[in-house]
């Protein structure tokens, strides 16, 4: 019986916290990590080559440039390296991988157009995990 107890109160603690971040964010929660040994969806993949070289351009703090990525939705060495360095202009651990972490700062670094806002969205957002916090 207390275990029931514990597991419902967990649920339920669990739902209030995502009902919170919904109502204020959007974008895929649910979207697969992407990477060398995740998926490799070409929109996803697509998403991730674009906002990167948005972040290229438009980036407030950029430093040691890196050459664009080819916009080709293919997942390779390139695109590996590309993810590191903008992994670590945000000074995250540069692992290579598009989490929750990297995808939320692709979201709000990358390219508002594909990318939608926190109250629009847009065509990234369904394919990069993570969330938009206003």
């Amino acid at each position: 019986m207390r275990k029931t107890a514990k597991g419902m109160t967990s649920a339920a603690l669990a739902g209030a916290a995502l009902l919170a971040l919904t109502g204020t964010a959007h974008a895929s929660l649910d979207a697969p990590y992407i990477g060398s040994g995740y998926s490799t969806n070409t929109h996803a993949v697509w998403c991730v080559q674009h906002d990167i070289n948005y972040y290229l351009t438009h980036g407030a703090h950029v430093t040691n440039k890196i050459a664009a990525l080819a916009e080709d939705g293919v997942w390779g060495a390139k695109t590996e390296a590309g993810v590191r360095w903008f992994q670590g202009q945000l000074s995250e651990t540069p692992d290579g991988v598009v989490g929750a972490l990297t995808g939320s700062d692709l979201l709000m670094e990358g390219d508002p157009y594909y990318n939608g806002s926190p109250t629009a969205p847009g065509y990234c957002d369904q394919y990069i995990p993570g969330i938009w916090a206003p």
